[in-house]
């Protein structure tokens, strides 16, 4: 125990960062970045929100490649809650924390972090499988189906936190400004970050293969089946792009990037890094809302009906108000005033008048 503290008295000596911001407040440069990386997180919040509320509630939107949307919604949610601690040491003055508690308090956000980019491996493979089995939607029993995905990337995510602690244990009191990157060191964040890369460029690759597939059934054959696997790959694909390779980005770049740029300027390196991030993880982390609803028809009136209904009930109530008045207003009895013409005394009754 005391060789782990004087290694990380010694690594905290070496680390530029902490001994130029340790006691600056207010400390802009950590404000800043804490703001700006808050702002996107708080926005795919509800983004992500979104998507799982909206599948959950449409009938519609119950197939698998939904459902493991809104998984990996789900998982982007518990990942980008971590940086709510970013925000608060910046905010408050501390500047930076302890690894072992920052590791403790951002542990749910670590675990969904390495199991992003698995869900999205498996949703390509469930287009996959769509396309080359066109029964596979109506005959694939969901719950075993689902559960087994889930159950895998559980247990993933599960093994690479637990690897997270073991490697941060030989440096629990190294001092860290409570970034989500600045948790994913030693050989526990580079074996996420390889995962990551791996998952990602497989992903990548069978999107292609999907790609290539439904253009060649395309040309052949324009079924509802085919039509709903176009449609749906057009949001994907997007996604994909946006998303996968946004992941993909970062990860190379911890993998071999930082290493060679922290020996160089540290302070340069945390700068690059953070500004990476929130270009890269965290906007992709906030894309499958929008994404959705640009994309897909069927999203698109589902957000719309459900956003439809909170916004009545949050922030509309003299809309429900005047609804209920113009109902009433409906229901009212309508008075029928019956004319009778006017005959002049010249006019017959029998002739026309013109």
């Amino acid at each position: 125990m005391e060789a782990n503290d004087n290694m990380t008295n010694i690594m905290n000596v070496n680390n530029t960062l902490y001994l130029l911001y340790r006691n600056v407040y207010p400390c802009w440069p950590l404000i800043i970045s804490a703001i700006a990386i808050n702002l996107v997180a708080i926005f795919g919040m509800v983004a992500n929100f979104g998507v799982i509320w909206t599948t959950f509630r449409t009938k519609s939107l119950h197939g698998t490649a939904n459902v493991l949307l809104a998984l990996c919604s789900f998982f982007e949610l518990l990942h980008q809650h971590g940086h709510f601690l970013f925000l608060y040491v910046a905010l408050s003055g501390h500047n930076f924390i302890p690894l072992s508690l920052a590791i403790k308090i951002c542990a749910i956000s670590l675990f969904a972090v390495s199991g992003i980019s698995l869900i999205m491996a498996f949703t390509g493979v469930d287009r996959l499988l769509c396309v080359i089995m066109p029964t596979f939607p109506r005959t694939v029993k969901k719950i075993p189906y689902l559960g087994t995905i889930i159950f895998v990337c559980v247990c993933i995510s599960s093994h690479n936190l637990l690897l997270v602690f073991e490697s941060t244990s030989e440096m629990p009191l190294l001092m860290v400004t409570g970034t989500i990157g600045d948790l994913l060191i030693g050989y526990g964040g580079q074996n996420i970050s390889s995962i990551m890369f791996v998952c990602n460029a497989f992903t990548i690759i069978v999107y292609v293969i999907v790609g290539f597939l439904i253009r060649k059934k395309s040309a052949s054959n324009n079924s509802n089946a085919e039509k709903f696997n176009r449609r749906i790959f057009r949001s994907l694909f997007i996604i994909i792009l946006i998303n996968v390779s946004g992941y993909y980005i970062c990860s190379a770049y911890y993998m071999f990037i930082v290493p060679n740029l922290f020996h160089e300027d540290p302070i340069k390196c945390w700068t690059i890094t953070m500004f990476v991030a929130i270009l890269t993880v965290n906007v992709s982390a906030a894309s499958n809302g929008p994404v959705l609803y640009v994309t897909s028809t069927e999203y698109r009136k589902a957000f719309v009906h459900e956003f439809g209904l909170i916004g009545r009930f949050f922030c509309f109530p003299n809309n429900a108000s005047s609804a209920a008045i113009q109902l009433q207003a409906n229901h009212l009895p309508i008075n029928v005033v019956k004319v009778t013409p006017i005959l002049s005394p010249k006019t017959n009754v029998g002739t026309k008048a013109f």
